[in-house]
């Protein structure tokens, strides 16, 4: 059998988050509804290409997790104890406070 070679991404920056900054600040502040930033956000995440820095892959794999048990449907959310609109908005708030935070560690405001 022959071994397949793994697939080596490029290293990214914090720069990288900017992308999902944007989307989650949208859907943070209600311009997007819950089911656009679910399809939005899964498009995004699984076609990144970049081996992210973990202060900004952490918050990012844990709001996919979230993304992931959003079920739009009342009735079939509550068969499966899924999240609702609101519990995936805390957690993308929470998400966006993380990547935010990172982005200003690594990437200081330029005073000149």
């Amino acid at each position: 059998m022959t071994e397949r070679p793994m697939r080596k991404f490029p290293r990214g920056t914090t720069k990288d988050a900017a992308p999902y900054i944007d989307l989650i600040q949208k859907f943070a502040s209600g311009k997007i509804a819950a089911p656009e930033f679910e399809t939005a956000y899964l498009l995004l995440f699984q076609s990144e290409n970049k081996v992210l820095p973990d202060t900004v892959e952490q918050p990012l794999n844990d709001l996919f997790y979230a993304v992931d048990d959003y079920v739009e449907d009342p009735q079939l959310r509550a068969d499966v104890n899924g999240l609702d609109d609101d519990q995936v908005r805390d957690r993308a708030a929470s998400a966006l406070r993380l990547l935010v935070a990172a982005v200003v560690e690594t990437d200081p405001p330029n005073d000149n």
